[in-house]
Order: C-alpha cells, then sequence, then structure tokens
C-alpha cells in the first residue's frame, strides 16, 4: 500500500509540473513578454502558467511533501514510532472519534 500510495502522488506531482512546464514553454513560447510576477495581474494574457495556474504548483509541491512522510515511515527512526500511532488511528474506533470531533469542528466553524 505504501509504494502505491509514492507512486501516484509522484505520478500526479510530475504530470501537475509536466503540465505547467508544457503550457509555459510550448504554448506560449520563449516570448519575452510574459511574466511571471503578480505585479503584472492586470495583463492576464501575458502571465505565466505557474501565475496563472498557482493551485496545479501549490499541489505538485504539497504531493511531495507527502511522498517524503511517507518515505520517513521507512526509516528506523520515525517508523518504528510513527507507525503504531497510525495504525491506532486508523482503527475502527478512532475513525468514529475523529467523525465526531470534525462534526464538532464543523459546528463551531459553522456558528461562527
Amino acid at each position: 500500500a505504501w509504494n502505491v500510495l509514492l507512486v501516484v502522488s509522484d505520478l500526479l506531482s510530475a504530470a501537475l509540473l509536466g503540465l505547467l512546464m508544457f503550457r509555459h514553454f510550448s504554448l506560449r513560447g520563449m516570448q519575452e513578454d510574459v511574466s511571471c510576477s503578480y505585479k503584472d495581474a492586470d495583463r492576464p494574457g501575458e502571465l505565466c502558467q505557474f501565475v496563472r495556474h498557482p493551485v496545479f504548483f501549490s499541489m505538485a509541491i504539497f504531493l511531495k511533501w507527502i511522498a517524503l512522510t511517507l518515505e520517513m515511515m521507512c526509516t528506523d527512526i520515525f517508523g518504528k514510532s510513527v507507525l503504531p500511532a497510525f495504525y491506532a488511528v486508523n482503527s475502527k474506533d478512532s475513525l468514529f472519534f475523529i467523525v465526531y470531533l470534525a462534526i464538532i469542528i464543523v459546528g463551531v466553524y459553522h456558528s461562527y
């Protein structure tokens, strides 16, 4: 299961970054008027893909962090101490308690 999660996160990260790079370099070409600065947001047609689609870039970075945390589980230092807690949180009773806490948090957020 860990290997599948690592492969999926790496593939999604590569796909998001590849999409950004493809759009930035091949569709617009290496034009001098393409800006990668938020200061030029009033010219949306001339912005680079990293500014036009910041969520793709942040998702790729997030997926790399997820991959790092999963890879850290394979080491002795983190694996022996984190895996028992991870399995404890994934038990049936713990999941019900987490759902209960989530309902309380949503209720508090909604009342605010």
